[in-house]
């Protein structure tokens, strides 16, 4: 681990220490794996040995029973981009919706994961100290780009510098699980197409998503991670690398998965582990790359024409989610300027 490093804690960094405090004590079920064990892909008929350990704690304490609101996006902060925008729904929101929790979908800093390009652009809008103390991140390609492999950037801007563990999981692995209400949250690294760190099946992740979502506990879970494995857009197109884990999702009846990578917004009918249409145990899913890098206008619309329910590419925005006990509403809402955004697309479910 790099150590003698000077330079100044992001904006946020002591409130989320404190934060850490508070929690250090409280047993979470979230688990993860040794970063050595992360490192390999174990053979298929090996057992990888999963170890528990105190995790970061949720966002907001929700009792059972109750309904909050939380918000996502990916594709977020970088010279010329509409962060601020969309940062300022967030905080009306969190003003008038209590907003308990912020899912950032990975590609958190452009042109890549360098802390101080953090200081400058990410910390003084999504990052201000209200907002980054309810944030539970996942990184993206951009973390891992032009020699910053191992994403140190980026954990040391959410977690602390050199720190071992924070809100985004722990250093070097950056997968973890949270409880909040009557939902279990799963937050995963698809890092550079899951080329840095492994995804496949048989991996650390891999095998840690199977056992996480074994001993959940919970009626409805909602995953996110950077690389939709389903979608429309013409500029990344599907992402079979993460195969594996949404067949692990859809193998434990989970409910929703959020993603970024293209910039724009896409909406999908729930989907089984080939993309078809599955109404009765399909994962829904969403495309929400609309934090405030570039959008990208161009769908392809020879693919998933039958189980796409809504896009734009127009506006930046966060996708809005009120998850209650065995059910949830979601809205795309689009940082038009307008106070609170505007209302694009919305539905309703149930949990499985």
């Amino acid at each position: 681990m790099p150590v003698g490093r000077s330079a100044p804690a992001p904006v946020g960094w002591f409130v989320m220490m404190a934060f850490a405090a508070v929690a250090t004590g409280c047993r979470s079920r979230s688990r993860a794996v040794p970063a050595a064990q992360a490192a390999q892909v174990a053979p298929a008929a090996q057992a990888v040995q999963v170890a528990p350990f105190t995790a970061v704690s949720p966002p907001t304490q929700v009792a059972p029973g109750r309904t909050f609101v939380i918000a996502a996006a990916g594709d977020v902060a970088g010279r010329f981009h509409n962060h601020r925008l969309t940062a300022s729904l967030l905080l009306d929101l969190l003003a008038s919706r209590h907003l308990a929790a912020i899912l950032v979908l990975g590609d958190t800093q452009y042109p890549r994961g360098d802390y101080r390009d953090y200081l400058i652009d990410y910390a003084p809008s999504w990052g201000v100290p209200s907002l980054l103390a309810i944030t539970r991140p996942v990184p993206g390609n951009h973390e891992y780009a032009e020699g910053f492999s191992d994403a140190d950037g980026y954990f040391d801007f959410f977690n602390g510098r050199d720190a071992l563990i924070g809100p985004a999981g722990e250093r070097g692995l950056g997968f973890y699980s949270f409880d909040m209400g009557d939902w279990h949250f799963v937050a995963l690294n698809t890092n550079s197409a899951c080329s840095s760190l492994p995804c496949g099946r048989g991996s650390a992740m891999h095998s840690w998503l199977v056992e996480d979502l074994r001993v959940a506990g919970k009626r409805c879970v909602l995953a996110y991670f950077h690389h939709p494995r389903f979608q429309q857009g013409d500029y990344h197109h599907d992402s079979p690398q993460v195969a594996p884990l949404w067949d692990a999702l859809y193998d434990a009846r989970a409910d929703l998965v959020l993603s970024g990578h293209d910039h724009n917004f896409q909406a999908l009918a729930p989907l089984d582990k080939d993309g078809h249409a599955d109404a009765t145990r399909g994962l829904r899913s969403f495309v929400v790359g609309t934090g405030g890098a570039r959008l990208y206008p161009r769908f392809d619309e020879t693919v998933h024409a039958d189980v796409m329910l809504g896009k734009q590419s127009k506006f930046p925005g966060v996708l809005e989610l009120s998850l209650g006990p065995g059910a949830y509403e979601w809205r795309f809402l689009a940082a038009t300027g307008e106070r609170g955004g505007r209302a694009v697309f919305a539905g309703r479910d149930v949990c499985r």
